[in-house]
């Protein structure tokens, strides 16, 4: 992939897409990204980190999950996230930020399992898949292709794939499913959908939409 975040670095490699994901026997929502610069093994590289987009510091900081973080408000209603910086970036809330601008260092802070930076793209309040934006300019990616709010489709009766598997790995953790995680939408993840949607005050249609996975995943 061409760079459009590692200065110093030719290519970056995605090393954990958008979407469900398991991590230690936890399925959940992975609302970004994840990039690390490729290593050519040349020695005395810098992992710098630039902005993908450039715009408004909306907020700068440190938290458990996401280490130290900088979000860019890019336009009125789309902010880009960076986490896990290697330290707190120079730059502050309200500070203006060009394209290509260096902006901090790759990191391994806050929740990780290795250095590398997460992405991500709030726009409307949804996170979004970043994917299609990854070596084109902001407004001129494809926002078709772009703007869904969950790492997966409808589910609903019928259905059968590795995301009606993390559906029902998801119900059973939440005491919501007690059938056979085969990835089959039968009667009992239905079920178990309605259940739920009963308790989060949704439509108990038994249909996992994007309403009824936002709720799941806290979205």
């Amino acid at each position: 992939m061409s760079n459009r975040f590692f200065p110093n670095y030719d290519t970056y490699r995605v090393t954990s897409p958008f979407g469900m994901r398991t991590l230690n026997g936890t399925t959940k929502m992975h609302n970004g990204i994840d990039l690390v610069a490729t290593n050519d093994g040349k020695t005395g590289r810098v992992d710098q980190l630039m902005a993908h987009t450039g715009g408004t510091v909306h907020s700068v900081g440190y938290n458990d999950s996401c280490g130290y973080y900088i979000n860019i408000s890019v336009d009125a209603n789309t902010i880009m996230a960076y986490y896990h910086l290697r330290e707190m970036s120079h730059k502050k809330k309200g500070d203006s930020v060009n394209t290509g601008e260096v902006i901090g260092y790759m990191g391994a802070t806050g929740k990780v399992t290795g250095a590398h930076l997460h992405w991500g793209i709030k726009k409307d309040g949804n996170w979004i898949n970043p994917a299609p934006y990854l070596d084109k300019d902001y407004a001129d990616a494809d926002p078709v292709e772009a703007d869904f709010y969950v790492g997966m489709r409808i589910l609903r009766k019928g259905c059968e794939g590795e995301d009606v598997r993390a559906l029902q790995i998801l119900l059973k953790y939440l005491g919501h499913y007690d059938g056979n995680v085969d990835g089959i939408y039968g009667p009992l993840t239905a079920a178990a959908v309605g259940k739920f949607q009963s308790k989060a005050g949704l439509e108990p249609d038994e249909v996992a939409g994007i309403l009824t996975i936002s709720a799941l995943w806290g979205v």
